[in-house]
């Protein structure tokens, strides 16, 4: 927090007043406890670091989200969009692979001669 580094260059009044917050919103934010979702949620990035890290960061929302919900640590199914949301914020990013493809040049085609000499034009159909 900012005035924690620096409380004689930010003190709360000012950080108050350019927050539009009370004094009483904040002191009351300062010693607020942890939800059961705040929780859950550090939880979750705690995994979802370390299931990124073990996979290479291979994984994205929708596998990590499978593994997130086969894990015996956490008691209850975790929804994709969470995840996103989790991800997103710390920066965790899924590295897309390049496609190799294995292409084999294929046989050149014949070269047939121009019989018609690129003549199409007719006088009655189904000449040519």
């Amino acid at each position: 927090m900012m005035h924690d580094e620096n409380p004689k260059e930010y003190p709360i009044r000012l950080l108050v007043k350019f927050g539009e917050v009370s004094f009483q919103a904040y002191y009351k934010w300062l010693k607020r406890q942890s939800t059961i979702n705040d929780q859950l949620n550090e939880l979750l990035v705690i995994k979802i670091k370390k299931l990124d890290e073990q996979h290479k960061h291979n994984l994205g929302v929708r596998r990590m989200t499978m593994y997130l919900d086969v894990d015996k640590e956490i008691n209850q199914r975790v929804n994709h969009k969470r995840v996103r949301r989790l991800m997103h914020h710390r920066g965790i990013r899924a590295d897309i692979r390049k496609k190799h493809h294995n292409r084999i040049k294929a046989n050149e085609q014949f070269i047939i001669d121009n019989l018609m000499n690129q003549d199409f034009t007719t006088v009655l159909p189904n000449q040519k």
